[in-house]
């Protein structure tokens, strides 16, 4: 549950920054704050997930998880009906095993999963082959065909449980933008999509740190702040949400991580950035 303490720990930060700001809305997150402080929230780790997602939401003004994930969707599925034939075999750079379509077949893939439940082996490399194998005689219209088959089932699910469309959006925006690179274009990277993906990885990030021993660090993205434990950090990383987001998915070097805007010594935070590993070589996007 280190990943859910991180986020009520970042809670708590925001919850300081933001009253100041937001005094029209102080008695809510009070109630908030009283809440995840009952025994209650500390038996159960669905509740806290489920109003942990809600309470990021609220606090960064955005639309439901659901909806995020809905629109991110539809657009997705728009670039890969525009795509020829040709297109959807190039090569995506960050996940160099894969061609478009089966980036597109990994995302469908990790719904139909969750949909139906097959999710004993998650994360695994061979669940995320499954994905891409299952469909390797699918054509790139045919995955989409199935993706918006499957939409109403998860998007009742999210309304449900919004952590899913978090987690499962976390690795949609990341895989949207690995598909426009291999195509060189450029998506909007101030969006709502791109918080919520951040909202799984700052997090991840930070258990990572905390797992391995580090001393306590904290990650900044303008009003989305987590740190890996109480206590003044000994590192803060800041940064845009979309930078952050590309670095703790493994779409940054070692050599870009070390030239964000940190303060104080970066080199322990490294071998932790990513759950993927690091590209050699940078990635310039």
């Amino acid at each position: 549950m280190l990943g859910v303490i991180c986020r009520f720990a970042a809670f708590r930060i925001e919850l300081e920054i933001h009253h100041t700001e937001c005094s029209e809305r102080r008695g809510q997150r009070d109630v908030y704050l009283i809440f995840v402080q009952s025994p209650r929230w500390h038996r159960c780790p669905k509740l806290r997930a489920i109003v942990l997602a809600a309470i990021l939401a609220d606090m960064m003004n955005r639309p439901p998880n659901t909806e995020v994930y809905a629109d991110l969707r539809t657009e997705m599925i728009a670039v890969g009906r525009s795509l020829t034939a040709v297109e959807s075999e190039l090569n995506v750079p960050q996940s160099p095993a894969w061609r478009i379509r089966d980036v597109f077949a990994h995302v469908v893939g990790i719904v139909d999963d969750i949909l139906t439940d097959n999710l004993a082996d998650i994360g695994a490399d061979s669940w995320t082959a499954n994905q891409v194998s299952s469909r390797a005689a699918n054509t790139l219209d045919q995955i989409c065909d199935e993706w918006w088959a499957l939409a109403p089932g998860f998007d009742a699910l999210g309304e449900a449980n919004p952590v899913m469309p978090m987690r499962a959006g976390a690795d949609l925006v990341t895989h949207y933008h690995d598909i426009l690179f291999a195509l060189g274009r450029r998506g909007a990277r101030d969006t709502a999509a791109v918080r919520m993906g951040l909202e799984r990885y700052g997090p991840f990030f930070c258990e990572r740190a905390n797992l391995a021993g580090l001393p306590v660090v904290r990650v900044v993205a303008g009003p989305q702040v987590w740190q890996s434990g109480d206590g003044e950090p000994a590192a803060v990383l800041m940064g845009s949400p979309f930078d952050l987001l590309r670095a703790f998915s493994g779409r940054r070097s070692a050599a870009q991580i070390m030239s964000m805007e940190w303060a104080g010594d970066a080199k322990p935070y490294i071998a932790v950035a990513s759950p993927y590993g690091l590209p050699l070589e940078a990635v310039a996007e």
